[in-house]
């Protein structure tokens, strides 16, 4: 009995990825138009980000619901800061190819929190290269610190959730939850910070004040990364625009990891 429940359960898995799926689609088909027109860049694969006009983001990709499974309950009307960025990764030297990459391959990578500590961004204020996170691992849970290592997935989840410690340059030592779901053509990382940040001696975000929000996609081009951080940051001029820069260089600094880390496995899968 317990062997053809384990056959069923199987079956049942392997038709639900199958329905599931992870279907390139074109990038004009993803992008909102007005985004192809007005960042032209965007094509050449350069990042562009800009804070969110109003309580609906601007550069999120159409059609896969994602106004329900990824923003329904995010505050974005109430947030004082908030910002969106989109990228096209090529995971290849040649433009014209085709070439994609598995999603289970893109899910390890997202969630290999390890490997994002000595990522790098770049400071305007000091005109100079800094690392962000100068820690970054797995925990065992929300009120610890010791050190897991990244676990690789050889199923995806609907959904599942971790908790990381990092230790970054402006906000300090701090633990973080990170929900990582499967959506419709394309993996989320939802994460929110378990403590009060502080930004030097003011108080910056309040404990889960903040969410990062990364959401990939293929395309027939390479991977659509769309990312998105909002947090309830005190009103007070020039610290706030201070913040808020700092969370743009943070989502900036993250994709640029993401694509770094896609084009690595891509190399490995291929070579």
């Amino acid at each position: 009995m317990l062997i053809r429940r384990s056959a069923i359960l199987s079956l049942t898995l392997l038709i639900a990825g199958q329905l599931w799926g992870w279907d390139p689609r074109t990038v004009e088909d993803l992008v909102p138009p007005h985004v192809i027109r007005s960042y032209p860049e965007f094509l050449q694969g350069e990042g562009i980000t800009a804070t969110i006009p109003s309580s609906r983001p601007d550069f999120m990709p159409q059609g896969l619901g994602l106004e329900q499974d990824l923003i329904a309950d995010l505050p974005l009307e109430n947030a004082r800061i908030a910002i969106e960025g989109l990228r096209l990764v090529s995971i290849s030297d040649d433009a014209s190819s085709r070439d994609t990459i598995d999603e289970l391959t893109v899910y390890n990578i997202l969630r290999a929190i390890s490997r994002m500590e000595g990522i790098e961004y770049y400071s305007e204020r000091r005109n100079r290269m800094r690392v962000l996170f100068e820690v970054s691992h797995r925990i065992p849970g929300p009120d610890d610190r010791a050190y897991i290592e990244d676990e690789q997935i050889h199923f995806i989840p609907t959904v599942d959730t971790v908790f990381a410690r990092q230790i970054d340059g402006t906000f300090g030592d701090h633990n973080y939850e990170i929900t990582y779901r499967r959506l419709l053509n394309g993996l989320a990382l939802d994460l929110t910070n378990l403590e009060r940040l502080r930004y030097g001696f003011f108080p910056a975000v309040a404990e889960r004040g903040l969410r990062i929000v990364l959401f990939v996609t293929p395309t027939e081009g390479g991977v659509l990364v769309y990312s998105m951080a909002i947090a309830d940051a005190p009103r007070v001029p020039g610290l706030t625009d201070r913040i808020a820069i700092s969370f743009e260089n943070r989502l900036t600094a993250v994709v640029n990891w993401f694509a770094s880390e896609l084009r690595y496995h891509h190399l490995r899968e291929t070579d």
